[in-house]
């Protein structure tokens, strides 16, 4: 899923070269220093220099005011407060500074093409000279105007002119791009390893379109994953390379899915990491962390039922004791057991039995050392 958030209003053209921006689910920043995803121009600095924070948990999308001013939502005329957040929904309206800013949520991964390439309508105007454009037509027009009075002239009053090359059908226009295309379509399906031809002739155009979704959507999909992976491993108490790995992944250190694609079709991962073994060990890591996972739950609750087995407990005491131990002492010693038990499953921060985290934090990483991460 992807949150949008559009500048509404004549305020549009302070915000400089972005009046909108899209996050991916890396979340990022708003604020006036250059430092921040989304830049809002500001010369009277109403917006702080990092002024809120664009964050992605659980399937929604929170915004958290990190400024000094205050960020307001909708028509509340308090603002949120510092470092409180507020779940966005489609259609909120937000305040920051003397800009309005809409919302909006797409169910996928991302806003229609034409509409997100960050370009404000003033550069495209200053990228369209009229000026050139005109005078481009007019030196190509005089020429032609030019043999056409020849032409007529080396004529006899009476002969017909011939009439001029119709212009290409959409048909041949179409013909023409494929064309133009086909070297990338051939690479893509190099890469693929499939035949170009076996793509419909139809479709082959729109495949490259495909193709570019299809990659966007599994890097969205592979950075929440790492950032899922790292949330488990701090929950857990697990501390592994592996799950340092996750921590420390562009795919999760970088705010924007723009700027992982870009990385990685340049033909790198991290570091000296070729981009195709990025991908490969991501597979890798997910695949390994279900398996250490499962692996690891039952060792924690065997640990669990071992720490309350009543063999065990009659073997610290002495069960011949036992057999001839009078009601006061059975009924002391179930109490004793009580205690063991209530101290066995207090659950600490993460919710769980201190003796079940352990466990399956010790299983866990061993697990996952050993599996080739």
């Amino acid at each position: 899923m992807a949150l949008r958030l559009r500048i509404i209003g004549d305020n549009a053209a302070m915000a400089g070269r972005h009046p909108r921006w899209t996050f991916g689910v890396n979340g990022g920043s708003i604020g006036r220093n250059d430092s921040n995803d989304w830049v809002l121009r500001d010369p009277e600095r109403f917006v702080s220099g990092r002024h809120a924070a664009i964050e992605h948990r659980g399937g929604l999308w929170w915004l958290r005011d990190v400024s000094t001013n205050g960020t307001y939502v909708n028509n509340d005329t308090e603002p949120l407060g510092p470092d409180q957040a507020h779940q966005l929904t489609d259609g909120d309206r937000l305040r920051i500074g003397d800009y309005e800013i809409a919302v909006e949520i797409s169910a996928s991964n991302d806003f229609p093409a034409d509409e997100s390439l960050g370009i404000s309508d003033e550069e495209l105007d200053a990228a369209f000279d009229v000026k050139s454009v005109l005078g481009d037509r007019r030196a190509r027009e005089r020429p032609q105007q030019s043999r056409s009075r020849s032409a007529t002239s080396a004529t006899s009053p009476g002969r017909p002119v011939p009439p001029p090359t119709p212009p290409p059908t959409p048909s041949a226009r179409a013909r023409s791009a494929e064309q133009e295309l086909w070297p990338g379509i051939v690479a893509l399906c190099k890469g693929a390893g499939i035949d170009p031809h076996a793509l419909p002739a139809a479709g082959r155009t729109a495949a490259l379109q495909q193709a570019g979704q299809l990659l966007r959507e599994t890097l969205v999909g592979f950075a929440d994953l790492a950032r899922t992976r790292a949330d488990f491993a701090s929950e857990f108490g697990i501390s592994s390379g592996a799950r340092r790995t996750d921590a420390t992944s562009p795919l999760v250190q970088l705010a924007a899915v723009e700027q992982l694609l870009e990385r990685l079709l340049s033909g790198h991962g991290p570091g000296d990491v070729r981009a195709i073994d990025e991908v490969r060990g991501q597979f890798a890591r997910a695949r390994s962390h279900e398996l250490a996972t499962a692996a690891a739950l039952r060792e924690a609750v065997s640990a669990v039922f071992e720490k309350l087995d009543p063999d065990e407990l009659e073997a610290q005491l002495g069960r011949s004791g036992l057999a001839t131990a009078s009601v006061e002492t059975q009924a002391r010693l179930w109490a004793r057991y009580r205690e063991l038990y209530r101290a066995t499953v207090q659950s600490g921060e993460a919710g769980l039995p201190a003796v079940f985290l352990v466990a399956f934090a010790r299983a866990y990483e061993a697990l996952a050392a050993g599996g080739g991460e």
